[in-house]
């Protein structure tokens, strides 16, 4: 068997006192390259850092359906190389990682487990159904809808590219109104190639039912809504309260999009990729901006900020 990658004097004291205990990654512009892959030194670099004690947390705006392939692919990764390690005085405990959906509205232990969720009231996801997806501009967009166990959209994509991004396929039904679900409903996604429209959309949604959603847009063709309150730094902080860290002086955080904001805000040290928006630069102007998700940039930095060989 080989030693320990990343020493055994690192193992025992460096990770177990600092610099910090948790690492929170984006996906989708973060740890995925544009091949929606995660590359063998980010997995290596998470592998070395869960191994001895750090905790891992995939924090995505991705349903849980859509990180089947990047979840797969990791735990084979951490699987075959803790057969291929011999390491007796680190921790020799491979922990998986707590995967945070939906922006926060769900939470899901290592082992797959639901610990947590916030709903749309479902009084207002017909509202929102009703006013964006019945109105005349309905053909301009595509609405994607998660659930715990479900995921929705409103127009068939290429199976090809589903599978190769997401892993899976989500349910495809093409009247909303009809045919969506509203109970248990956790995010509601409007997509369209029209971005005035989506600005124009989400100063409707805020004034409409601002008093029970939040919207964020992630891309100029993405606009996000969830119930308010769910946000991936309330969702982290769920997880600090289960695993024992605070946000401000235990986490590390990567993102790109304005989804990241309040986490990368609220924990201890927050990234940004170096292709990450603009928007979020000029709103986070303390916040370090690294190298991009296709140089290997969270990797590179973990590999700085740990010290690992």
């Amino acid at each position: 068997m080989s030693q320990c990658s990343v020493g055994e004097s690192q193992c025992m004291f460096s990770f177990s006192s600092g610099p910090f205990s948790a690492v929170a990654l984006d996906l989708d512009g973060t740890i995925l390259n544009n091949d929606h892959n995660v590359s063998t030194l980010t997995k290596a670099t998470l592998y070395d850092l869960s191994s001895c004690g750090v905790h891992i947390i995939i924090v995505t705006g991705r349903p849980r359906q859509g990180v089947k392939n990047i979840e797969d692919s990791l735990s084979e990764y951490f699987f075959q190389s803790s057969r291929a390690v011999d390491c007796s005085t680190c921790t020799a405990r491979v922990r998986g990682f707590h995967l945070i959906s939906s922006n926060g509205a769900r939470i899901f232990s290592p082992s797959g487990n639901l610990i947590y969720q916030q709903n749309i009231d479902s009084d207002v996801v017909r509202s929102i159904y009703e006013r964006f997806a019945g109105g005349e501009l309905a053909d301009e967009l595509l609405v994607s809808v998660h659930q715990t166990d479900a995921w929705w959209i409103s127009k068939a994509l290429p199976e090809e590219w589903l599978l190769k991004k997401y892993g899976s396929l989500p349910r495809v039904r093409k009247d909303v109104l009809s045919e969506f679900p509203v109970e248990g409903v956790g995010k509601i996604c409007l997509r369209s190639h029209d971005k005035q429209l989506l600005v124009r959309y989400q100063k409707e949604a805020d004034m409409m039912f601002g008093y029970s959603v939040i919207t964020v847009m992630t891309s100029n063709h993405g606009l996000d809504i969830m119930a308010r309150g769910v946000s991936k730094a309330s969702s982290l902080k769920l997880v600090g309260e289960i695993l024992n860290f605070d946000l401000s002086r235990d986490v590390i955080a990567f993102g790109d999009s304005l989804n990241d904001k309040d986490m990368l805000s609220t924990v201890a040290k927050g990234c940004i990729m170096r292709n990450g928006r603009d928007e979020l630069k000029e709103l986070l102007p303390h916040v370090e901006v690294i190298g991009g998700n296709t140089e290997d940039g969270v990797a590179q930095k973990l590999r700085e900020v740990f010290m690992l060989n």
